[in-house]
């Protein structure tokens, strides 16, 4: 016990190492360049507004590469939040989560599919722990946990695809639910990338519309913190 202890502080201290020389490393980058001016919301709005030409010119296209630079992020880079954002800017609200829900889907059916019939016995090997905890809920929630980890992602989305893949659930259930329980939290950025990324002045930060947004996103952010933390003092009871 006391090794398994030893070697997990140990890890501990390994990865705090890392994370302290990235953050060495990206200081040391931001203040010997000018990437740090660079990156602010007005640069990012010109590069919006110069790609959202590109859209309107191209609209077809755009979507096409759209959904499928979305199905690749989405199946393995946790940047589908700022996609979401940014289809919100360029397509509106409604049509916006409706290309990002189609791509979420596709992308969580492809990883699916790559774990039920690839990389099955990698991910057991790998996240096995967690994979007993989503098969027995799985087992006894059925569709209505599928729905929940969607809805609010107690889990790395990511996750929830690779590991569903090892249960028994058909693939036009997780299809649906995963469709379904996406979709008001893509709503939700949707909008807020529609308001944020069309801010002109500071005046306009306080406009009744980025108000909502940016409650919208405090409160979806809050209520996965709080139920994260539910989840966490049940298992610990």
């Amino acid at each position: 016990m006391d090794s398994l202890r030893r070697r997990n502080a140990g890890y501990s201290r390994k990865k705090l190492f890392i994370v302290l020389i990235l953050i060495t490393s990206i200081s040391i980058v931001a203040i010997t360049t000018d990437f740090g001016n660079k990156l602010s919301l007005s640069s990012i709005q010109k590069g919006a507004v110069a790609l959202k030409g590109h859209v309107e010119a191209h609209y077809g296209l755009a979507v096409s590469i759209f959904i499928l630079t979305y199905i690749v992020v989405n199946l393995w880079f946790p940047a589908a939040a700022v996609m979401t954002l940014l289809a919100g800017f360029l397509y509106g609200t409604v049509l916006g989560a409706i290309y990002v829900d189609t791509a979420a889907t596709l992308g969580a059916v492809a990883a699916f599919g790559i774990s039920r019939s690839i990389a099955g016995q990698w991910i057991q090997n790998k996240w096995d722990a967690k994979l007993q905890g989503f098969n027995c809920a799985v087992a006894t929630y059925g569709c209505e946990y599928l729905l929940m980890v969607r809805m609010i992602p107690l889990m790395p989305y990511f996750l929830v695809n690779f590991l569903a893949g090892l249960t028994k659930v058909r693939p036009l259930t997780f299809a649906w639910t995963t469709a379904l329980g996406s979709l008001p939290s893509i709503l939700v950025f949707c909008y807020a990338g529609r308001q944020l990324l069309t801010i002109e002045s500071v005046d306009q930060v306080l406009a009744f519309n980025v108000i909502v947004a940016l409650a919208l996103l405090a409160g979806f952010v809050g209520s996965v913190i709080v139920i994260k933390w539910v989840f966490k003092k049940r298992r610990t009871i």
